[in-house]
């Protein structure tokens, strides 16, 4: 684990994820004198993603510490979430927001988008959220995260709590819901 806190986001690289709204709060963090690393783990959409890896490259340049992580096996990316204070979902569409309830799963807090489908998993614990696109939001929101020790235990504590459905509790509720 890192000597400085880290933040990790997973998913590919591409407008619909919005890591270059994450970038820019995170660079306004790191300009206030915040110390913190930023995981991005993720394959990088060809035709869209390139943006947000120049914006990566840019901000390395500039001695932010941010890595992206193209291809990951399972053990280092249980190696990122295990040393991860939270991680971030700034997503401005999610299908079913499978990235917040992995990060439930791990035990891991999390800070999301203020989207409803993102909502059903949010609310029993372990996550904040932020509206989307609002980076004065985001920015108190991850600045919470990175600094108040007791707030980001109690949501690791909550997220551990929560009891998320199996994969055959899920197919089982999607098929009662088609029958019905």
């Amino acid at each position: 684990m890192s000597a400085m806190p880290s933040l990790l986001t997973v998913g590919i690289l591409e407008p619909r994820k919005n890591q270059a709204c994450l970038l820019e709060v995170c660079e306004a963090l790191w300009e206030d004198g915040l110390m913190f690393e930023l995981n991005i783990v993720g394959r990088v959409n060809p035709h869209f993603g390139q943006p947000v890896v120049r914006e990566i490259a840019r901000l390395q340049q500039r001695g932010r510490a941010v890595r992206h992580h193209e291809g990951v096996n399972d053990e280092t990316l249980l190696k990122l979430y295990r040393g991860a204070r939270a991680t971030v979902f700034p997503t401005v569409a999610e299908g079913c927001g499978l990235p917040v309830i992995e990060s439930l799963w791990m035990g891991v807090p999390c800070v999301c988008s203020d989207l409803p489908v993102l909502r059903e998993n949010t609310e029993d614990g372990g996550c904040a959220v932020a509206a989307l696109n609002d980076r004065a939001a985001w920015k108190r929101e991850l600045k919470r995260v990175l600094i108040d020790d007791a707030w980001i235990d109690g949501l690791r504590e909550a997220a551990g709590k929560r009891v998320l459905p199996t994969w055959r509790q899920t197919a089982e509720m999607l098929r009662r819901g088609l029958e019905g």
